[in-house]
C-alpha cells in the first residue's frame, strides 16, 4: 500500500510558525500521523511543535492516536509562559493494525 501526504503552512504574524505535521512509520507498516498548531507567538511554541508532533506520531503508531496526543501533551507540561494561549493536536492512525497473536 501507497500512502502519499503532503502538508502545507505559512509564516505566522510574528516571522515564526507554530505548526509542525509528522508521519512515522514502523517495521510492520504501521503508520503514524499528527498534525500540531500551536496557538501564539515566539520562539519556544515554534521550537516546540515539532517536538510534539514527533512524539505524538510516533507514540501513535505504537499505541494508537489517544496515546499518542496525550503523550506529547505531557512533553508541554510545565507551567506555560504568563502569555502562552495554548494550541492544537491531532493524532491519526491511518491503517488498522494487525491482529495481535
Amino acid at each position: 500500500m501507497t500512502i502519499t501526504t503532503g502538508s502545507a503552512s505559512r509564516e505566522g504574524t510574528a516571522n515564526d510558525n507554530a505548526d509542525a505535521s509528522t508521519i512515522y512509520t514502523l517495521a510492520d507498516g504501521t503508520i503514524g500521523a499528527a498534525v500540531i498548531d500551536g496557538i501564539g507567538h515566539g520562539p519556544h511554541t515554534s521550537r516546540t511543535a515539532p517536538l510534539l508532533a514527533e512524539t505524538a506520531a510516533r507514540i501513535a503508531a505504537h499505541r494508537g492516536p489517544l496515546p499518542g496526543i496525550l503523550t506529547a501533551g505531557l512533553r508541554g507540561a510545565p507551567p506555560p509562559p504568563p502569555r502562552a494561549r495554548g494550541g492544537l493536536g491531532v493524532g491519526g492512525l491511518p491503517q488498522p493494525r494487525p491482529a495481535r497473536r
